[in-house]
């Protein structure tokens, strides 16, 4: 009899074994999915506000060239609206850079020299007001990109 009890006492302790191996490699496997599913969800964020973005300015572009064509009012206003989309599509990606939402190292390297063009361009100095502007997201990351002294 205490050759059987030993005998289930091995086998129970490989299974129990077994159990710990498997649970210890399902995990590592599922913080791998989840890397994994971060990852792609960044990736789909990023793809989306380079749509957003590049509609944006395709659409500014339009009305820019029928501006320059052809004068009226209306001609203006739709180009400022285009103009706010396209400002509002930055502060959305911004927005997804300050969540950390993004891969924040490649949208740097994607939208640095952008968002300084942005914020730089005498035309918009209205527009980049620091107490008045609406596009704070487009500021924070502009300063946190240019402040020397942080």
């Amino acid at each position: 009899m205490e050759i059987v009890a030993l005998v289930i006492s091995a086998f129970s302790a490989l299974i129990a074994l077994a159990s710990a191996l498997f649970s210890y490699h399902a995990s590592k496997k599922a913080n791998t999915t989840a890397d994994e599913q971060k990852m792609i969800s960044q990736g789909q964020i990023e793809l989306q506000i380079h749509q957003m973005i590049s509609q944006t300015k395709k659409d500014l572009l339009e009305i820019a060239l029928k501006v320059q064509d052809g004068s009226g009012d209306i001609l203006r206003q739709a180009f400022e609206t285009a103009r706010e989309l396209n400002l509002n599509a930055y502060d959305e990606a911004c927005s997804k850079y300050l969540d950390r939402k993004v891969d924040k190292e490649r949208f740097k390297k994607n939208y640095i020299v952008e968002i300084r063009q942005l914020v730089e361009d005498p035309n918009n100095q209205k527009k980049f007001d620091s107490v008045t502007s609406k596009y704070k997201c487009i500021l924070k990351v502009y300063e946190e990109w240019n402040n020397l002294e942080k």
